[in-house]
């Protein structure tokens, strides 16, 4: 590729990006220049050859407007989050969306902003609803915060099984009590595996659990 149309698939670019902002900023010359030459900007890799890569490079050029610099200003930058993913408020507002809920069903809680950027930089603005559920439950942090996950269950699923639990002991046990419950129920279903000794619970307790447990296949 000539440089001109290096340039040119850069100003193409930029234009689409400032489109995104409401053509609330305006990229300087310089700043295509730089992104025409780049080959590996801001970490990416890789030269900027997408809307999300140009909103990347924006999001290193954050700057006060008041001291005269032509960067993108701060606070435009933090109204329009979308912009540094290359995306329109719409689709971000979509996406935000699909991976609350996506996150909802496996944990019972909203997704934490910093778990939807880590996935958003990770797959570079590209992800759905169903594969950011896929990748959660590749995410070591989150299985070991949510510990039902390691264990195939989402948090409706956890919740029915910590209601039988709750008719075995005869009382509401704790997040950790329950999965320590399926921890100890998986070993036990493993080849020549034996339950060991119960931290929390019971020897009877445990016992009934997996009583309980056992008629109540988990998948």
């Amino acid at each position: 590729m000539t440089a001109q149309l290096r340039l040119d698939q850069i100003r193409d670019l930029v234009n689409q990006w400032e489109q995104l902002s409401g053509y609330s900023t305006t990229v300087a010359d310089w700043m295509i220049n730089e992104m025409a030459d780049a080959m590996d900007y801001a970490g990416l890799g890789h030269a900027i050859t997408s809307l999300y890569d140009v909103g990347q490079y924006m999001a290193q050029h954050i700057g006060d407007p008041s001291t005269g610099s032509t960067l993108w200003d701060s606070s435009k930058a933090a109204a329009m989050p979308w912009a540094r993913y290359g995306m329109s408020s719409t689709e971000y507002d979509a996406k935000l969306s699909a991976f609350d809920s996506a996150f909802r069903v496996l944990t019972g809680q909203s997704a934490p902003t910093d778990v939807i950027e880590r996935a958003l930089h990770q797959h570079q603005g590209t992800m759905t609803g169903q594969q950011f559920e896929t990748w959660l439950l590749t995410q070591d942090s989150i299985k070991q915060q949510y510990g039902w996950l390691k264990y195939g269950l989402d948090f409706q699923q956890f919740q029915t099984q910590k209601l039988n639990m709750r008719t075995q002991f005869g009382r509401e046990l704790s997040d950790q009590e329950a999965v320590t419950q399926l921890q100890y129920h998986h070993a036990a279903q493993g080849a020549n595996m034996g339950v060991g000794v119960q931290p929390t619970l019971s020897q009877a307790e445990r016992k009934q659990t997996q009583i309980g447990l056992s008629a109540n296949v988990v998948r």
